[in-house]
C-alpha cells in the first residue's frame, strides 16, 4: 500500500470521528413515537409506535367511530352497548355514559363514516338519523344543525382556533364559519382534517394526500395513499400530533383474514415514518396521537 493510498484511508477514518463527534447519536437510533390511542369494535387502546405494545384501557363494550378531547379526558362515539347511541368514556374513570338514544343516531351504515366532534368541552355535533345535531352532554339537550345546501357527507374538523369547520360533500371540499353561518367550496377532495397548531388542513384527492394552506389557499401534494384497501365504503380519518408536524391515519384491509388495520404515519412533508398492522375486532380508528 503506497503513500497516497493511506492518506486517504486516514482521512476517510478522521472524516467518521468527526462525523460521529458533530452528529448525537439518537440520530442514529429509531425515534421514540408518542403513543396513540386507538378504537376498535371490541375496545380502546393503547399503542406506542416504538415498543409495538398494545395495551387495553377500557372494558368490553361495542362501538364504534370516536373523537377524543384531551382537555377533559373524554372519547365521543357510536355505541351499541344497551341501544344502539351515542356515548362518552372517560379514560380516567372509565365510566361509560349514553348521551343520546339510538332513534336520534344516524343508521349503522353511517355510522362506519361518521365520526362525532366536540366543539368544546361540553357540546357534540354528531350524524343524527335525519339531521345533522348538537348534543350538550350535560343538560342531553339535542339542537337540529344545518349546513345549508351542501351537507357533509364524511368528515368534519374543527379550526384550531374554534371558529370555522371544515367538511366534505360529494367529491368537495367546504368551510363553515360558525360566526357568519356560511359554507364556502375551497377544494376538490374528501377526508379534511385541520392542523393542532396551524391555519392548513390535509385531505385526499385520487388517492393522493394534499395539504391545503388557508392564509395563501395553496394546496401542496405531501404524499400517495399508502393503505392497502382505498376507503370507498368507509371515511378516511386523518389524525394529526398534537405538534402539527405528524399525521397518522388507519385504513383496513377488507379480504384479510383475522380483520387488519393498517396504521401509517407520516410527517408533514410526506416523509414515510411508520407502518404497522394489527390484528383488529372491526374498523379501526387513531383518536389521538400524543407528542
Amino acid at each position: 500500500m503506497n503513500i497516497k493510498h493511506m492518506m486517504l484511508i486516514l482521512g476517510l477514518i478522521f472524516f467518521i470521528v468527526i462525523l460521529f463527534m458533530v452528529i448525537p447519536m439518537e440520530a442514529f437510533t429509531q425515534p421514540e413515537y408518542p403513543e396513540i390511542l386507538l378504537l376498535d369494535g371490541s375496545g380502546f387502546y393503547k399503542y406506542n409506535l416504538t415498543s409495538n405494545d398494545l395495551q387495553k384501557i377500557s372494558l368490553n363494550f361495542s362501538g364504534s367511530r370516536g373523537s377524543y378531547l384531551e382537555d377533559n379526558n373524554t372519547i365521543a362515539y357510536f355505541c351499541v352497548n344497551n341501544g344502539k347511541g351515542l356515548c362518552i368514556y372517560n379514560i380516567l374513570t372509565s365510566e361509560i355514559e349514553q348521551i343520546v338514544r339510538n332513534e336520534d343516531v344516524s343508521t349503522e351504515e353511517r355510522v362506519d363514516r361518521y365520526i362525532p366532534l366536540w366543539l368544546d368541552e361540553y357540546n357534540i355535533m354528531y350524524f343524527g338519523e335525519d339531521s345533522m345535531n348538537i348534543v350538550n352532554i350535560l343538560t342531553k339537550e339535542v339542537i337540529p344543525f344545518t349546513f345549508g345546501t351542501n351537507s357533509p357527507t364524511n368528515v368534519l374538523s374543527l379550526s384550531r382556533d374554534k371558529t370555522m369547520i371544515v367538511y366534505d360533500s360529494e367529491d368537495s371540499i367546504f368551510i363553515y364559519n360558525i360566526e357568519s353561518s356560511k359554507s364556502v367550496r375551497i377544494a376538490t377532495g374528501k377526508f379534511p382534517s385541520w392542523s393542532p397548531i396551524r391555519d392548513e388542513f390535509v385531505f385526499v384527492r385520487d388517492k393522493k394526500i394534499y395539504i391545503y394552506n388557508f392564509e395563501t389557499g395553496v394546496e401542496t401534494e405531501i404524499a400517495k395513499f399508502q393503505g392497502t384497501t382505498y376507503p370507498e365504503n368507509h371515511a378516511l380519518h386523518f389524525t394529526w400530533a398534537n405538534s402539527g408536524d405528524y399525521l397518522i391515519y388507519a385504513t383496513d384491509q377488507d379480504n384479510a383474514d383475522p380483520y387488519v388495520c393498517e396504521i401509517h404515519a407520516i410527517d408533514r412533508n410526506g416523509n414515510k415514518l411508520r407502518r404497522v398492522n394489527l390484528d383488529r375486532y372491526g374498523f379501526c380508528s387513531v383518536l389521538w396521537w400524543g407528542g
